[in-house]
């Protein structure tokens, strides 16, 4: 059942996202990932997190030693959903992320257009950060 809903949140997210609370938000983008679904994945991610994939596809198209050359070489049009399609098929899926991730998202804590969710993981909680933009929850993710 929890996975029909997941399911059903990741079809509906890209259409009524305005909707979703972030632990939904969350939800969805983690059946995005563990399904293997990069562009919508890519969708749920925040607008500076979805640039920052973009300058790293950029550099990885480029070449650059200091990318994310670990993925071989780029595609000649390689953009953001292209490097997170590489990065789920190098990672299989996120480490630390049980099958039943569903049941392992917490209750947001919000304030004002920023929200954090933490999420049991195998090894510990993580928080994951949300920003709202357009009446829109989305992932917010930290790169180095």
């Amino acid at each position: 059942m929890r996975n029909a809903l997941a399911a059903i949140l990741l079809l509906l997210a890209p259409a009524c996202s305005a909707d979703l609370p972030p632990e939904d938000t969350v939800r969805a983008w983690f059946e995005s990932l563990s399904i293997g679904d990069a562009k919508a994945a890519f969708a749920l991610l925040d607008d500076a997190t979805r640039q920052r994939l973009e300058d790293m596809a950029e550099q990885w198209r480029s070449g650059d030693e200091n990318s994310v050359s670990s993925f071989g070489a780029a595609p000649e049009d390689a953009d953001g959903t292209a490097l997170l399609e590489a990065i789920l098929h190098t990672q299989g899926r996120l480490p630390d992320l049980p099958a039943d991730h569903g049941d392992r998202v917490g209750s947001a804590r919000i304030s004002g257009d920023r929200a954090e969710v933490a999420v049991r993981g195998l090894t510990g909680t993580h928080a994951f950060a949300l920003t709202r933009t357009s009446g829109r929850w989305r992932v917010a993710l930290k790169f180095p």
